[in-house]
């Protein structure tokens, strides 16, 4: 019901029919290439899964630093990282020390005095959490610009 979908029981003298019906619903267009989401809250992966696909991205999630080193290793066309700078025993800048030719954006909840994230900063680009879906917009496009920059 929550899709907009309808659910009907009935008997038949040959048995019991299950009829589901679901709204067709395309998926937005792949523009933007595919990212790898390295988050590990539960709660928190499908909002940044949600605006990456609004945005024109093709989504494959992780939830840690081993996670994401073995998808990328098994996916060659993951274009970019969005990573948590924390993720459990492991970082994120763990995951840059162990990636060195995909772009990574990372993002954080730590504050800006926080060592990890003023080395984060150093490293790559950063997103302060909660961000919103414009404020990845315009991240994903200056690393973007960047990467076709000479």
């Amino acid at each position: 019901k929550t899709a907009g979908g309808d659910l009907r029981l009935s008997n038949t003298t040959a048995g019991a029919m299950v009829r589901v019906r679901l709204p067709l619903i395309y998926p937005a267009p792949v523009t933007g290439g595919m990212v790898l989401l390295v988050e590990d809250r539960d709660d928190l992966r499908p909002l940044y899964r949600d605006m990456l696909t609004t945005l024109g991205y093709f989504v494959i999630e992780a939830s840690g630093v081993d996670e994401a080193v073995a998808l990328l290793a098994d996916l060659p066309d993951i274009g970019l990282i969005l990573s948590d700078i924390k993720l459990g025993s492991k970082t994120g800048l763990d995951l840059l020390d162990r990636v060195a030719t995909t772009p990574i954006i990372l993002m954080t909840s730590l504050p800006s005095n926080d060592p990890a994230h003023i080395t984060a900063r150093t490293r790559a680009p950063v997103l302060q959490k909660p961000f919103t879906a414009d404020d990845l917009r315009a991240v994903l496009a200056q690393q973007t610009a960047e990467k076709t920059s000479p």
